[in-house]
């Protein structure tokens, strides 16, 4: 999955990379809240979000909330991934 995520990234040629996975659900304003966000702020390189967790019927089973400021970003990621990805997350099937 690493390889192919690597070759994506090295044949893109858009100004931005969204990343998703084939089982995640978002938001229609998703994309759009986070592109105006990085238009509204040329020094943040990248953005992230929360995350409702979802049983296999669809049904919310408890939120996952990430670190919002530098400071809590920079202090989280000493000890793990401070934005959301289900694999290094816990989040979604193993």
């Amino acid at each position: 999955m690493a390889g192919s995520f690597n070759l994506g990234l090295e044949n893109a040629r858009g100004r931005y990379i969204a990343r998703m996975d084939s089982d995640d659900i978002a938001y229609p304003f998703r994309l759009s809240r986070q592109l105006r966000f990085l238009d509204d702020h040329p020094d943040v390189a990248l953005v992230g979000g929360s995350a409702r967790l979802i049983d296999r019927d669809g049904n919310v089973v408890g939120i996952r909330r990430f670190p919002m400021t530098l400071e809590q970003i920079m202090h989280t990621a000493v000890f793990t991934n401070p934005f959301l990805h289900p694999r290094s997350s816990g989040i979604g099937p193993a």
